[in-house]
């Protein structure tokens, strides 16, 4: 059971207890991922700016492309919700 399995099940039994943070990457898209709903895919330059500035709570290099969760979204559950969990998964 891959990450992708385990989030869908959580979110469709608990769907306004939990929200999902879309990670950023540099990779290409794999066929059938979209943009914004499986991994935000922006450019190596846009993702080296980003981490230059401090935009993600955590980012890694995974062989050739750049992985990253961004402040936004916990910043948003912090905002809506009275607890937050997250999960990062490198």
């Amino acid at each position: 059971v891959g990450k992708g399995t385990i989030v869908a099940k959580i979110m469709e039994s608990f769907p306004s207890i939990f929200g999902f943070s879309i990670s950023h990457t540099t990779r290409a898209a794999r066929p059938g991922e979209e943009n914004g709903v499986h991994y935000n895919f922006v450019s190596k330059s846009d993702m080296e700016e980003a981490i230059d500035k401090g935009h993600f709570i955590e980012h890694a290099k995974v062989h050739t492309n750049l992985y990253g969760f961004s402040w936004v979204f916990p910043c948003i559950w912090l905002a809506s919700w009275p607890t937050a969990m997250i999960f990062l998964v490198v």
